[in-house]
């Protein structure tokens, strides 16, 4: 209580409020000192930041105009090179049209050398043709020599000798089979049986690929009579048979002169129906 009663006692004699506000003073002073030692270091440091800021953007001045010199050469450059690109191009397209030009007249002067070869070609055959190797008669050319005839006889009568196998037309495997149905007289009749035996004739023809049409139909026997039937072909096929496109190739081939082919060889491409292709092929090569 005395303790208190005393504070008490200065305060309101004024002398605690004078004590307390000199301290005060002092302490404000205080920091009054270090907020102007710290004003003092923050205007160092924003100086010393302006500073580094200034060389920094001096520094990225240099770079940025460096970067535009360096982006200028590269466009110059650049058009330098389209520039020689398309000079480039231009004399590839002239090229190509000369290397055009050049093919079209070997092109000309080789089809010229091909016509001047065959009429050349012509000009020999016709020129050593004789009776030995065409149809000409012997008594059209002079000073011919008389042909000998070195066969020794035999006796026997010309022509095919009894016992003797044909030579036929040989067949051919089917392209394309056409299957010609039984007629109801022979199918539905109880007076005719199957024989199982199967009548087949062949028409070739000659396209871009052996094309064969083979007809079939089976066979028919009477057990009465014994007579084998079957349907009718269609007209014109045989046993074996050569179309139209085959008859209009060998006309050719024997019609123009100056495809030389004599009527033998023709007859040879014609029986041999196996090496048919072949043989064409091997003809014009």
């Amino acid at each position: 209580m005395k303790s208190l009663t005393g504070q008490v006692k200065a305060f309101e004699s004024g002398e605690k409020y004078r004590k307390m506000q000199s301290e005060f003073r002092k302490q404000l002073a205080e920091k009054n000192r270090e907020v102007t030692k710290l004003k003092c270091e923050l205007a160092d440091a924003h100086a010393q930041m302006v500073t580094i800021r200034n060389h920094w953007m001096d520094v990225f001045d240099g770079l940025d105009k460096e970067h535009a010199d360096e982006l200028k050469k590269k466009d110059s450059e650049l058009a330098r090179l389209e520039k020689r690109a398309l000079r480039a191009e231009t004399e590839i397209y002239e090229l190509k049209d000369k290397l055009l030009e050049k093919n079209r007249e070997l092109y000309r002067a080789k089809t010229e050398l091909e016509d001047e070869m065959g009429r050349n070609q012509k000009l020999k055959a016709q020129i050593n043709r004789d009776y030995e190797n065409s149809s000409t008669p012997s008594s059209m050319k002079p000073n011919h020599k008389k042909i000998q005839n070195n066969r020794e006889k035999t006796g026997k009568q010309p022509g095919g000798q009894p016992g003797h196998e044909g030579h036929g037309r040989k067949r051919l495997e089917p392209t394309n089979k056409i299957h010609i149905p039984a007629p109801e007289k022979y199918a539905d009749s109880p007076d005719y049986k199957p024989t199982g035996r199967i009548i087949t004739k062949q028409v070739i023809n000659l396209c871009v690929s052996l094309s064969v049409d083979e007809y079939d139909t089976p066979e028919f026997r009477s057990i009465k009579t014994g007579q084998r039937v079957h349907a009718q072909f269609p007209e014109g096929v045989n046993d074996v048979n050569y179309g139209g496109t085959i008859k209009a190739f060998a006309f050719l081939l024997n019609s123009f002169s100056y495809l030389c082919n004599s009527i033998g060889m023709i007859a040879s491409l014609r029986s041999d129906g196996k090496n048919l292709f072949a043989s064409v092929a091997e003809f014009f090569n």
